[in-house]
């Protein structure tokens, strides 16, 4: 999951919104959520995605699509 974020935040590098909110984001993470089975990779991304809708920030894919 570690890697999964820092990948999100080399793509967005040029956005200090989202770098600060998933700065935020791998904190809490690192501070308390573990993935130790794969059934738990649903709820943290899932946590994720949830603290950055309630900033109303919505990432897009090359393509267009909706990542988070």
């Amino acid at each position: 999951m570690e890697t999964v974020i820092g990948n999100v935040m080399e793509k967005y590098k040029n956005s200090e919104v989202i770098q600060m909110e998933l700065m935020t984001c791998k904190e809490m993470y690192l501070r308390g959520i573990a993935v130790h089975h794969s059934g738990l990779l649903k709820v943290t991304r899932s946590f994720v995605e949830t603290c950055l809708e309630y900033k109303h920030i919505v990432m897009r894919g090359t393509n267009g699509e909706r990542l988070v």
